[in-house]
């Protein structure tokens, strides 16, 4: 069992919810998002990241290889 897939039940813990916001607040600030755009997310984990988007996308695309992970 991967590494991943044995935490994914665990993984969105505030910490990471509140780290992810901090992550993808700094990102749309250094991407000057101004218009909706079409988001891949690999390696997107549980989506805590590519969900901070939402209102940027016109669709996101999460990718992973955890199915623990995905199934979250």
């Amino acid at each position: 069992m991967s590494h991943f897939n044995h935490v994914a039940n665990e993984w969105d813990s505030e910490e990471k919810i509140k780290m992810m916001e901090a992550l993808s607040t700094k990102t749309k600030e250094f991407l000057n998002l101004d218009d909706k755009r079409k988001i891949l997310d690999f390696g997107c984990g549980t989506g805590l990241f590519g969900l901070n988007f939402l209102e940027h996308a016109s669709s996101i695309l999460g990718i992973d290889t955890s199915e623990g992970m995905l199934k979250e």
